[in-house]
C-alpha cells in the first residue's frame, strides 16, 4: 500500500512540474488604459508596434529617423556583446520617439533581436510580470545596456542607461557607453598584468 502511495505521489509531482514548465510568459499583451486607449503591457516584441493601434506613430518616426552611418558601422562590430533592455510606454510621447529610433539602430547595426528585451509599462511604470522591480525605473523610456559575460547563465553587468532622451544622438550615446566600458576594461587588464610581473 505504501509503495502504491509513493508511486501516486511521484506521478503527481511529475504532472505538477510538467505543468509549470509548460507555462509560457504572455507576450504583446494589451489593455485599455484610463484614457480609453489600447496600451501594451509586459514583455513585447518589435512586431507589436506594427499593430494598427500603434503603427501610425511608430512608422512615422521609424521612417523619418536617419542614424549616423559612421556610428552604425562602429556598432556593428561590438554591439552583439551587449544585452539591451528597454522599459517604455505606448502612452508616453518620449517613447513614441525613442523606441522607433532604437529599433532602427538595432536593425541597421545587425543586432541580434533575441538579445533585445522590451517591456511595456503602465502609467505607474509597472510591467505585467514585475520585470521593473529592482531596476529603479524612474522615467520612461529607460534603455539599459548590459555587457554579457556568460549568456547561458545570464551573467552580465550594467554599463549605462539612457533615460527619457539621449544626450546626443541615440546611436552615439549607445556607442559611447560601449566604448567607454571597453576602454576601462582594457586599462584594468593592463594593471592586472603589471601586478603579475611585479610578483615575479
Amino acid at each position: 500500500m505504501k509503495k502504491i502511495s509513493s508511486i501516486i505521489l511521484l506521478i503527481s509531482l511529475f504532472i505538477i512540474v510538467g505543468c509549470k514548465s509548460n507555462k509560457t510568459t504572455a507576450v504583446n499583451k494589451k489593455y485599455i488604459n484610463s484614457d480609453s486607449l489600447p496600451t501594451l503591457i509586459g514583455r513585447t516584441t518589435p512586431d507589436a508596434l506594427l499593430h494598427k493601434d500603434f503603427s501610425d506613430w511608430y512608422l512615422d518616426e521609424y521612417n523619418s529617423y536617419i542614424p549616423d552611418s559612421k556610428i552604425i558601422k562602429k556598432l556593428k562590430n561590438r554591439i552583439d556583446l551587449y544585452t539591451i533592455e528597454v522599459f517604455y510606454g505606448t502612452w508616453s510621447e518620449e517613447s513614441k520617439v525613442l523606441i522607433p529610433d532604437l529599433l532602427k539602430i538595432i536593425k541597421l547595426s545587425h543586432y541580434p533581436e533575441k538579445k533585445l528585451k522590451m517591456y511595456a509599462v503602465n502609467e505607474k511604470k509597472q510591467s505585467f510580470y514585475g520585470e521593473d522591480v529592482q531596476k529603479k525605473i524612474i522615467e520612461i523610456p529607460t534603455i539599459i545596456i548590459y555587457r554579457n559575460y556568460d549568456d547561458k547563465n545570464g551573467i552580465r553587468r550594467e554599463v549605462g542607461r539612457i533615460i527619457k532622451e539621449p544626450s546626443k544622438k541615440l546611436e552615439e550615446d549607445i556607442y559611447n557607453y560601449i566604448d567607454n566600458f571597453g576602454a576601462k576594461h582594457k586599462k584594468s587588464k593592463k594593471k592586472h598584468k603589471k601586478f603579475k610581473k611585479l610578483n615575479y
